[in-house]
């Protein structure tokens, strides 16, 4: 799902630590990623993703396992 587009019965919902919904267009900081995340890439890979780690980001989309997809 793109800004804008509505929230299907078959889209799993994203939510913060808190359980308040997040939309695409969102803003959202990055609290931490699981190990699971970190396991299949590069060194340089896993210190550009914990660079993000802290970060306010703007949502751009939700996929249908509800998860945030966000970009620096």
């Amino acid at each position: 799902m793109k800004v804008g587009d509505p929230i299907g019965k078959d889209v799993a919902q994203a939510c913060d630590i808190n359980g308040k919904p997040v939309l695409a267009g969102s803003s959202i900081r990055l609290l931490k990623l699981g190990a699971d995340v970190f396991a299949p890439l590069s060194d340089k890979e896993i210190g550009e993703l914990r660079s993000m780690i802290g970060e306010v980001f703007v949502v751009y989309e939700i996929d249908l396992h509800g998860h945030a997809w966000i970009e620096k």
